[in-house]
């Protein structure tokens, strides 16, 4: 018995993952992680599903003389992915510090993260497919984002930061003296 795809070590990036193999006896019993696969002359075929992470694809055959072979592959299945940026005020362009970017992934999972002394962040375990965030910090206006999620991928979404700046208004001054004065306001 021979696992011939996927191949020891691949990488893969869906479940189920389709597993071929060949077999010398057609008439021997064959499993693949302990399902039976449809058998169709000297080949085999299952479809497996995987778990996030390391994977391992074991054949076992066995003759009806009792007669045992087996093969056996290692796969990792990734599935998720990963966002980073940098988070920055847009007039002075600095670091932005304790920002709070969330997003949502195609599964409706939602996660987030605050940015560090340099503004920098990262998120991982995002589904592939859509997802949609935010990012937010107060004194400023919240910065929305969007984009596919590509399996085993850091996509980079920065993010320039607009301070909300204060209305100033009803402003009036009284006790005018050649030194000092009072103004009043209200914001």
């Amino acid at each position: 018995v021979k696992v011939t795809s996927p191949a020891n070590g691949d990488v893969l990036y869906e479940s189920p993952v389709n597993v071929n193999g060949t077999i010398s006896d057609p008439s021997a019993t064959i499993t693949v992680n302990g399902i039976i696969p449809s058998i169709s002359g000297n080949t085999f075929q299952v479809n497996l599903n995987l778990g996030e992470g390391a994977n391992s694809i074991t054949a076992l055959a066995e003759d009806r003389y009792g007669q045992k072979a087996s093969d056996h592959v290692d796969v990792t299945l990734i599935t998720r992915g990963s966002i980073a940026g940098v988070v920055k005020d847009s007039l002075s362009k600095l670091p932005l510090p304790a920002a709070n970017v969330s997003v949502t992934d195609s599964l409706n999972q939602s996660y987030s993260a605050l940015t560090g002394a340099d503004g920098k962040y990262q998120i991982p375990g995002i589904a592939s497919g859509a997802f949609s965030g935010e990012v937010r910090k107060e004194g400023y206006r919240a910065h929305n984002f969007s984009g596919t999620m590509t399996p085993g991928r850091t996509i980079p979404i920065d993010a320039d930061l607009t301070p909300i700046l204060p209305l100033i208004s009803g402003i009036s001054t009284s006790e005018i003296t050649t030194d000092s004065s009072l103004i009043e306001w209200s914001t």
